[in-house]
């Protein structure tokens, strides 16, 4: 049984009640038991302006190159340099984003190390 709050969450056996309701039928039983203040939710997911429309509001007016390549690398760095995490996030391939970072690269913007481990390919490091 999974029970929690916002700062704390605790994992223990769900009560013997609700074990004898599912005995006998094979499978395992997962019993969560969550509490969400929606309000919270929903006001972090809209960010701390209350809306999207609010934050973007203030990038009227910004050329979206720019914007675009600060949000590529704010998220980045969000994300600790994770490249297929950030791409994820953003809703854009890996590809697209090493592209974009190489691209930003050649234009002398300081672009962070990937923290991704690198694949051995033939005994070679890639």
């Amino acid at each position: 049984m999974v029970r929690g709050s916002a700062t704390r969450i605790g994992v223990g056996a769900a009560n013997q009640a609700t074990l004898d309701d599912w005995a006998g039928s094979g499978t395992d039983v997962v019993v969560v038991d969550l509490s969400v203040n929606l309000k919270d939710v929903l006001s972090r997911l809209r960010g701390v302006g209350g809306s999207v429309t609010a934050s973007v509001s203030g990038l009227v007016g910004q050329n979206i190159a720019d914007v675009e390549r600060e949000l590529i690398l704010q998220t980045l760095h969000h994300c600790g340099g994770n490249r297929s995490a950030a791409a994820a996030m953003l809703g854009i391939s890996v590809r697209t984003m090493r592209n974009k970072l190489r691209s930003f690269s050649a234009e002398g913007m300081e672009v962070p190390p990937s923290s991704e481990r690198p694949r051995q390919q033939d005994g070679a490091v890639t």
